[in-house]
């Protein structure tokens, strides 16, 4: 195993746990709104950051950082809740690709809203402005570095 510095491991666990804490109260908060799992919020997202297009299941992989089988349960049961609805791929008969409905966009609306009481209350409130800034810029040079 890696040598790590104490602070440095320190910070990872701090990060895993702050990370494990603040999605937990999201799901909590999502639940009790009667709403779905924060999983299809991200799943959502990825769809709106993607200007509501059609996409293939494979284009979730990544950005929700699931394996193919999961992303496969994951969409079975948002098509069962009228949330997305699946086409053929016309390029490939065995292929298919996703559309979130109306349905879909309504309770991604309404998901939003409690995500983002949540991430204020167990997140943002917790944080000045330079601290969130600061934060950022470590995350997000983070984030570039792996992905090279």
């Amino acid at each position: 195993m890696a040598e790590f510095g104490r602070k440095a491991l320190r910070s990872w666990r701090r990060l895993e746990r702050s990370h494990a804490i603040v999605s937990a109260g999201i799901e909590r908060a999502l639940k009790s709104a009667g709403l779905p799992p924060l999983i299809w919020f991200r799943a959502f997202e990825e769809f709106g950051r993607q200007e509501w297009k059609s996409l293939r299941p494979f284009e979730l992989q990544t950005p929700l950082g699931l394996e193919q089988p999961a992303v496969s349960r994951l969409l079975e049961k948002m098509t069962a809740a009228g949330m997305v609805s699946r086409q053929e791929f016309a390029d490939d008969r065995r292929g298919w690709t996703i559309t979130v409905t109306p349905l879909g966009r309504e309770t991604h609306a309404r998901m939003a809203e409690a995500y983002g009481a949540a991430l204020s209350t167990l997140f943002l409130a917790h944080l000045g402005d330079k601290q969130a800034r600061a934060l950022d810029e470590i995350l997000g040079d983070l984030l570039d570095a792996v992905r090279a």
